[in-house]
This record gives C-alpha cells, sequence and structure tokens, in this order.
C-alpha cells in the first residue's frame, strides 16, 4: 500500500506544477539536506533512548515510536531512489501509526493534520 501512496503521490506532483504551493504542506528541502538533518535528529534520537536504557531506564514508547518513523524516513531518503522526493518519503510514511487507511492518512497529510511528530518533521525539512 505504501508504493501505492508513492504513486499516487508522484502522480499527482507531476500533473500540477504548483502542488507544494496548493496543499498544506510546504516546499520541502531536497533529499540530501533531508537526509543529513534526518540523520542528526535520528542520532540524537538514538542517544537518548542509549542514555535512559544505561541509566537501568525503560524508554518510552512514544518516544521509541518516533526513532522508528524517523529511522524509517532516513532509510527511505538514503536509498537513491530515482525520482524520490522528501514530499514523497513523507508522504509515504504518513500512516506510519497505521491507525487508520492509507489514503485517509494520505489525505490528513496533505490537508495539515499532523501529529506531533510529523509536526516536527515538516518544521525541520521546512525550505
Amino acid at each position: 500500500m505504501k508504493k501505492y501512496l508513492l504513486f499516487i503521490g508522484f502522480v499527482v506532483f507531476l500533473t500540477c506544477n504548483l502542488f507544494g504551493q496548493t496543499g498544506q504542506v510546504p516546499e520541502l528541502v531536497d533529499i540530501p539536506t533531508a537526509t543529513k538533518l534526518i540523520s542528526i535528529d535520528l542520532d540524537q534520537l538514538t542517544q537518548q533512548i542509549n542514555d535512559i536504557e544505561n541509566g537501568g531506564g525503560t524508554p518510552d514508547q512514544n518516544l521509541k515510536q518516533k526513532q522508528n518513523l524517523y529511522q524509517r524516513i532516513f532509510t527511505e531518503l538514503s536509498s537513491g531512489n530515482t525520482g524520490l522526493t522528501t514530499f514523497l518519503v513523507l508522504a509515504g510514511n504518513a500512516n506510519y501509526k497505521e491507525e487508520k487507511s492509507d489514503d485517509e492518512a494520505y489525505q490528513d497529510f496533505l490537508n495539515g493534520n499532523w501529529d506531533e511528530y510529523f509536526a516536527e518533521l515538516i518544521v525541520r525539512l521546512r525550505k
């Protein structure tokens, strides 16, 4: 289903020249810049989790979920796939919690109905 969303997003992107300006999602940085930024954030999250675990604690489930999201996004950004954009990577991960259908999650992404982690990502990756 994720590939389906990426394909739909790509088709819509190609058919509308001003796609980044028409929805709620702002224009995002390019893939190399996004990869660097997400790598830094992922390293910080991993360090935070390691510090908690090394101190004898258990990391909060939300923190682990955020790390998982950032890891998935980093992996896709650094994949080198042809035609990939930062927008498509984020759109493809819009349903990372799997709480709704992929189509509904994608529409929420386009309309700016983001959870806390996605809002942080959009701000971080905004041009």
